[in-house]
C-alpha cells in the first residue's frame, strides 16, 4: 500500500522546522508550499514522526493508493489507534455525546425501562438530534437504523486498518441502545439519598489531566501507552484508596490490568495571597506528562502524580505498591 502523506511547510506550528528537517533528509518533494512524502507502509518510523509533528496541521493530508485524499487525523486514529487496547471490536471512534458506545450503551441501561432512557442530561439530545423522532415535546424515538448506517459510514478507515474493528459487534451493541430518550427534571433520575454536599465525591484522575499534554520527547511505544492510560484512566468510575498508604489502585479484569496512582497533594505551597494563587493557576494552564524511570508524572506547584498500568499477573505489584507506599512528596 501507497501511503502519501504532505504538510503546509509555511504553517506556523511549532514542529514544522524539524518537519521541515525530516522531509530535507528523505528528500521530499516541494511543491509551492507544501512537502510531499511516499512511504510504503502506514507503519514508516518517519510518517509516524512526522503525524506526531504536524499531523494535526489543518494542511496535512494523507492519500492511499492514489485514491481520494483523507484528513490525516482521521487515518492515524484509525491505522494507529490509541483506544485499541480497551476496543474489543466495538469501535470507541463511535460516540453518543462525549462517551464511546459501548460505554453509553451500557451507562444507559441503569436509567432504561421498557426500552425508554431517562436522563436530564440535555446534551445527549442535542448530540443526537440527528436520529430522533418526536413523539412529544420531551420524549423522542431513537431511529438505530439510521444511527448504525452512519456509524458504518464513519468507520470506513476502522474497517481498513484495524484488525480488531467488527462490524457485527459495532450493530450489536448499537441495538443495546434505548428505543426511546425522555428528557426529565434531574430530580427524576438521581437518587433521594439526601443533598449532595452530605457526600464526598469520588477522586477523579480525569480532573487533574484535562488540561495536560503528553512529553513529545517520550518514545513513540511510551506515548502510545500513555495515551492508552489516559484512555482508560478517563473511563474509569473511581479509584480505591489502599488503607494507610496514599496510594490508589483499580482493576480492569476485562483487561487484565491494575493501574496504581499516588498523588501528593502539596497544600503548603498554594496557602497565601489572592495573587499568588492567581499566579499558581496561570502556572497550570498547560501540564506536561513526563516519564521518570517507569512512572508517568504529572508535577507543578499544587500536586504530584505517579501513575502506571501493569497486567494483574505482574509478580512484582507488591513491590511497586511498596515503592509507592514510602514514597514522599
Amino acid at each position: 500500500m501507497k501511503v502519501k502523506f504532505q504538510f503546509n511547510s509555511r504553517s506556523s506550528g511549532q514542529n514544522v522546522p524539524e518537519a521541515i528537517s525530516i522531509a530535507k533528509k528523505l528528500g521530499a518533494q516541494l511543491e509551492k508550499k507544501f512537502y510531499l512524502f511516499e512511504f510504503d507502509s502506514p507503519d514508516d518510523p518517519h510518517l509516524q514522526k512526522l503525524y506526531q509533528l504536524v499531523g494535526n496541521l489543518k494542511g496535512s493530508v494523507i492519500t492511499l493508493d492514489d485514491g481520494e485524499p483523507v484528513n490525516a487525523s482521521q487515518f492515524f486514529q484509525a491505522a494507529d489507534c490509541q483506544d485499541k487496547l480497551l476496543c474489543k471490536g466495538v469501535c470507541k471512534h463511535v460516540h453518543i455525546g462525549y462517551y464511546p458506545i459501548d460505554q453509553f450503551a451500557t451507562s444507559s441501561l441503569l436509567d432504561t425501562e421498557d426500552g425508554i432512557y431517562k436522563t436530564s442530561d440535555v446534551n445527549i439530545i442535542r448530540h443526537l438530534t440527528d436520529f430522533l423522532e418526536p413523539i412529544t415535546e420531551t420524549r423522542f424515538k431513537f431511529n438505530k437504523d439510521l444511527f448504525s448506517q452512519i456509524a458504518v459510514e464513519r468507520t470506513l478507515l476502522e474497517r481498513r486498518f484495524c484488525d480488531k474493528y467488527s462490524l457485527d459487534h459495532l450493530k450489536e451493541e448499537i441495538q443495546k441502545l434505548p428505543d426511546e430518550i425522555e428528557l426529565v427534571e434531574r430530580e427524576e433520575v438521581e437518587f433521594g439519598y439526601g443533598s449532595e454536599e452530605e457526600f464526598e465525591s469520588p477522586f477523579k484522575p480525569s480532573e487533574y489531566i484535562a488540561s495536560c499534554e503528553i512529553d513529545t520527547q517520550m518514545s513513540t511505544k511510551d506515548l502510545i501507552h500513555c495515551a492508552q492510560i489516559l484512555s482508560l484512566m478517563n473511563r474509569s468510575p473511581d479509584l480505591f484508596h489502599i488503607h494507610n498508604t496514599g496510594v490508589m489502585i483499580c482493576a480492569f479484569p476485562e483487561y487484565n490490568t491494575i493501574f496504581l496512582l499516588k498523588l501528593h497533594l502539596l497544600e503548603e505551597k498554594f496557602e497565601g495571597e489572592d495573587d499568588q494563587e492567581e499566579e499558581g493557576e496561570q502556572e497550570l494552564s498547560v501540564e506536561i506528562i513526563k516519564k521518570e524511570e517507569e512512572w508517568y508524572t504529572i508535577r507543578n506547584p499544587i500536586f504530584e502524580m505517579y501513575f502506571q498500568l501493569y497486567e494483574d499477573t505482574d509478580p512484582s505489584l507488591e513491590e511497586k505498591i511498596n515503592f509507592l507506599r514510602n514514597m514522599k512528596a
